[in-house]
This record gives C-alpha cells, structure tokens and sequence, in this order.
C-alpha cells in the first residue's frame, strides 16, 4: 500500500515521540488537511 503522505507515518511518530522527549510538551505531526499522522 503506498502512502500518502509525503513522511511515512513511521517517521512521523519517531519525530513526534523525539520532540517530544526533549521538550516535554505535547506535539502534533499534521499532514494535508491538518489530518493528524502521528501525536504524543
């Protein structure tokens, strides 16, 4: 299945799940659409 976002949603949650380790806050990866792809 090919994705349709240009990040995949893997990648994604790894730079969500490192923002958010660094900074503590809540962090929110949007794609088109502001359709949430990953979220901590």
């Amino acid at each position: 299945m090919e994705s349709r976002y240009r990040v995949s949603k893997e990648l994604a949650e790894r730079i969500v799940q490192i923002l958010h380790d660094i900074t503590g806050n809540n962090v929110n990866f949007m794609g088109e659409n502001g359709e949430i792809i990953a979220t901590q």
